[in-house]
């Protein structure tokens, strides 16, 4: 989706962020999740083949084989779980400024209750926890806007921070700003983000100083 319009967010005037939607591994957490290994497992190893969709359209069988494929790997991910380093400071800044907070994640609702726990967090901290039980998953827009809906917010009024292609394009296709946390892995799409920080600690000051989105 391209837009040529020029659209101004500030956190003081004009257009505020109110929400922030996160994704979970790699984002939230140190990335861990053997997706690579995960695709050799399941045979899927084409380019651009989304696992999830491709897994749901095998018979039933094979269906839940390749369920059970994904469950394992998100458990080894489980146990090797570590909190992104400047997520907690960025947690306890986004509740000071009582904006809404959300995990959108193509993982199990298991391994987000698992994340919360691990980060020391209440589940009532957080104001939508989806995961891929709510179709169709990320890049489509549909859980954006879905947690949009809930909050009463406009799309535009939310940062969508993630660390995937899918993530920006789920984001950009809800009319959100995209927000890319860089890695070494991941660094070739920099230009496809809204924004882009290296460390979630980076996030307070833009959003209380404002920033600008060119589209």
């Amino acid at each position: 989706m391209q837009s040529t319009s020029r659209v101004l967010y500030h956190a003081t005037r004009g257009i505020r962020l109110r929400g922030v939607i996160f994704d979970m591994d790699g984002t939230l957490t140190v990335p861990c999740l053997d997706f690579k290994g995960m695709r050799q497992k399941l045979g899927i190893i084409k380019e651009g083949v989304d696992v999830l969709v491709e897994v749901a359209g095998w018979p039933e069988e094979e269906r839940a084989r390749g369920m059970q494929v994904i469950e394992d790997i998100e458990a080894e991910g489980r146990m090797k779980l570590a909190v992104q380093p400047g997520a907690l400071e960025l947690f306890n800044f986004l509740e000071e400024k009582d904006m809404k907070r959300a995990i959108l994640t193509r993982n199990s609702q298991h391994s987000i209750t698992h994340f919360v726990e691990k980060a020391g967090l209440a589940e009532s901290y957080w104001h939508a926890l989806v995961s891929r039980d709510f179709t169709p998953c990320k890049p489509h827009p549909a859980g954006v806007l879905h947690i949009a809906s809930q909050w009463g917010m406009k799309p535009h009024e939310i940062i969508f921070v993630g660390d995937s292609r899918d993530d920006l394009d789920c984001a950009r296709a809800a009319g959100s700003v995209s927000c890319l946390l860089v890695n070494h892995l991941n660094g070739h799409l920099q230009g496809t983000a809204d924004l882009h920080v290296t460390s979630l600690s980076d996030l307070p000051k833009i959003i209380t100083d404002g920033f600008e989105v060119q589209r």
